[in-house]
């Protein structure tokens, strides 16, 4: 990576790049498990590619809370599809790179449930109400392929950049003077004047809005200077 890569971390875990030491990367993390999930910190834009066997079948120990996992296939699937039941019953949201899905009582709602499923090469939070153990099913064993569908791309005006620090909000209907929007709007989350996230709108489903947070801690000033103005802890 040439020290592309600054930092990379996982859940509890980090390691730092520091190209002045004979044996660069620093810090607790030293080795990628298979069932982690990792964040990336690039100081440029690049397509990163990962050396390894292919993984297959893992085995998720899962506690009660958030957990930073891994998708173990290279071919993507639907929740419904990828997730046992008992490891739907358990989980209450997945987040990944500024998708979500959340797990209702009609069922899983937003961009992961809707449109781009669990892909390959992505690691996801998993919220738990309970602690189980699962494996996800393998992709090749379904009578049917699913068929992920690309997110609609933010116009120029309302682009914003994907943070680690991230949550959602999730829209089942929006009105301006009891009119719904209509299919092909825009729902965009301000802090102040400064757009954190946004989503398409989309008639009948309950759509999910990214809110991106600050890396106001972070040790990379181009980190901090591409999230400034973000959300912090207390903003509305």
């Amino acid at each position: 990576d040439d020290g592309n890569v600054s930092k990379v971390f996982g859940e509890g875990i980090v390691a730092f790049y520091n190209s002045a030491l004979e044996n660069p990367w620093i810090g607790y993390l030293t080795d990628v498990e298979a069932d982690d999930g990792y964040w990336a910190i690039l100081n440029d834009a690049a397509n990163l590619e990962v050396s390894g066997l292919p993984t297959g079948a893992v085995e998720y120990v899962i506690d009660q809370g958030n957990n930073f996992i891994s998708y173990s296939y290279s071919e993507g699937q639907s929740l419904d599809s990828a997730l046992p039941d008992h490891a739907q019953d358990g989980t209450s949201y997945i987040y990944g790179e500024g998708t979500s899905a959340l797990n209702t009582d009609a069922g899983w709602v937003g961009s992961i449930a809707s449109d781009v499923g669990l892909e390959g090469g992505h690691g996801y939070w998993l919220g738990a109400n309970q602690n189980f153990v699962f494996q996800y099913t393998d992709p090749s064993s379904l009578s049917s392929r699913f068929i992920a569908k690309a997110l609609p791309e933010v116009p120029v005006e309302l682009a914003y950049n994907q943070s680690t620090q991230q949550y959602f909000y999730f829209v089942k209907e929006a009105n301006i003077d009891d009119v719904e929007l209509s299919h092909g709007d825009w729902l965009v989350a301000y802090n102040n004047d400064v757009v954190v996230g946004a989503r398409q709108y989309r008639q009948g489903s309950m759509i999910d809005i990214p809110i991106m947070g600050s890396f106001i801690d972070s040790d990379v000033p181009a980190l901090t200077n591409m999230t400034a103005g973000y959300c912090q802890a207390g903003d509305i």
